[in-house]
């Protein structure tokens, strides 16, 4: 990936934050700040804007975007106000400024959620080219003035409002940076994947083994697996900014900039983890490095969004909202239509566990919406959050849904607590057998034994007779042996999977004394 050179236009968008940034001292205006340096590129349209008004000094309030370009580029340009447009939806906001030194306009959003003109500057009307900027520079500064004194008087007003930088960070920006980048990382994974029969055959058994999760949205398992990339990377480094603060190892998330590739993404996430643990959560994705270098600079983008704006500053609450909304936004994007909805799972939980002293799981935990209900259940009964959290056991037989499930059970108040969570297929879980998990503090290997559990709670995988995965039908085999020796219950071939999941899930249980 080659390095993002800023060029001229990307120079005068420094210069007009920096001049902002001057004109604010000492206003006492509800504009603090303006930002947006660290997200300025000119090798594609960018996911953010140009130029970033804040509410707060630490830049976590966004108030407003503007989105600048030379007088070349007309102020009525059917592409610039889409494109400002776009990004203000993405951010959560209701306004944007559109500016080529020319002329200036306010949008604001109307009731019906379009964008309308609400203000326009015309004192430049004069600056016609490129070298007018440089040389008109003193006439156009005092309208750039006008212009935020004017915004700042729509925000007093209440026309134009600040965004909540939790549904921004957790939904606004990872779906768009999704949505625009599916379809051009599953066309580089289909060519990569026709030089590579290695790679089309792992790709062949993911898809066999999720493909029904996609039936409402995708049909393409380019297209699926490639969302499943964007989520990847996007839950990794939100979730790097996010626990910085309390895990230090985690500030290398912002080496991660124009100058790297998504190899060394992966390598420089590969070293919060030797340090600090969070496996689950940072575990790369097979074949995430085989992105467009567009993706790359968006996943760039988003993170560098993230340091700026100093999501590592906001309150622990505010933070909690941004983990469980992430898992939220996941969910929809890839899991939805299956994911157990939380009312249920802690129903289920509170009429099925009746010791919660006692070890319990959920070895099916998938995006982790029955163990976070154990885990709250738990700690509101025993008062006592590392047992909670040392009681509780979660598994997959697939490694990519444990990411959310682990973003799911993350309690900002205890991070520093060892989560027992594996990646193994349920027929191969055995009482006694020892698991390696992460001490998140230093980064050190912790070995566990998996006990005998006082409750399984399970929403259990509906997988068809026919539809079984062929690693697991030797498993299947023995277990209708199995069964109608014990009890007499005689399954046939034709017998769906979730029914046999029960009687091995009964062998793991304490006995009866």
């Amino acid at each position: 990936m080659g390095t993002i050179i800023r060029r001229n236009e990307r120079s005068w968008a420094i210069v007009i934050i920096s001049e902002i940034k001057v004109m604010l001292n000492g206003l006492g205006l509800k504009i603090k700040s303006a930002g947006g340096e660290s997200t300025l590129s000119v090798n594609k349209k960018s996911m953010f804007p140009d130029v970033l008004l804040y509410e707060d000094e630490a830049q976590t309030k966004i108030l407003q975007g503007w989105e600048l370009k030379m007088p070349d580029v007309l102020i009525t340009d059917e592409a610039l106000i889409a494109d400002a447009t776009r990004k203000a939806k993405a951010l959560g906001l209701n306004s944007f400024v559109i500016w080529n030194f020319t002329y200036g306009k306010l949008y604001i959003q109307n009731k019906q959620g379009f964008f309308e003109e609400a203000k326009v500057w015309d004192g430049t009307s004069h600056i016609k080219s490129r070298e007018d900027v440089t040389t008109y520079k003193a006439e156009w500064l005092p309208i750039i003035k006008e212009i935020v004194m004017t915004v700042n008087e729509y925000l007093v007003n209440g026309r134009i409002v600040t965004s909540s930088i939790v549904n921004t960070i957790s939904d606004g920006l990872m779906t768009e940076l999704i949505q625009r980048n599916k379809e051009l990382v599953a066309e580089n994974i289909m060519i990569e994947s026709s030089k590579n029969m290695q790679m089309e055959r792992r790709l062949k058994v993911w898809w066999n083994a999720f493909h029904e999760e996609y039936d409402k949205d995708e049909n393409n398992m380019y297209s699926a697996y490639a969302k499943s990339v964007l989520l990847n990377w996007t839950n990794r480094v939100m979730f790097a900014n996010a626990i910085k603060k309390y895990h230090n190892c985690a500030y290398a998330i912002k080496d991660i900039d124009y100058t790297t590739s998504p190899n060394d993404g992966n390598n420089i996430i590969e070293h919060i983890v030797e340090q600090g643990d969070f496996y689950n959560v940072f575990k790369p994705l097979e074949f995430n490095e085989v992105i467009p270098e567009d993706t790359w600079i968006d996943i760039v983008d988003y993170n560098q969004f993230l340091i700026e704006n100093n999501i590592e500053k906001i309150e622990q609450g505010v933070l909690q909202d941004i983990l469980e909304k992430t898992v939220n936004t996941a969910k929809r994007e890839i899991r939805g239509q299956y994911a157990t909805p939380y009312r249920l799972a802690d129903i289920l939980c509170q009429i099925t566990v009746q010791d919660w002293n006692k070890d319990c799981a959920d070895l099916c935990a998938g995006t982790g919406t029955i163990a976070k209900a154990i885990i709250n259940n738990k700690a509101q009964r025993i008062h006592r959050a590392d047992k909670a959290f040392m009681t509780t056991w979660m598994s997959d037989k697939y490694a990519y849904p444990l990411q959310i499930a682990n973003i799911a059970v993350t309690d900002i108040h205890a991070l520093n607590i060892p989560i027992n969570m594996f990646t193994t297929d349920i027929f191969e879980v055995e009482t006694g057998d020892k698991i390696k998990i992460k001490n998140p503090i230093d980064g050190s290997d912790i070995e566990e034994i998996i006990p005998q559990f006082g409750t399984i709670v399970s929403n259990l995988p509906f997988v068809e007779y026919n539809k079984v995965a062929d690693d697991e039908q030797e498993y299947i085999a023995q277990w209708r042996e199995k069964i109608t020796n014990s009890t007499g219950i005689k399954f046939t071939r034709k017998t769906d999977l979730y029914n046999y999941i029960p009687f091995k899930l009964y062998e793991l249980l304490v006995s009866d004394e």
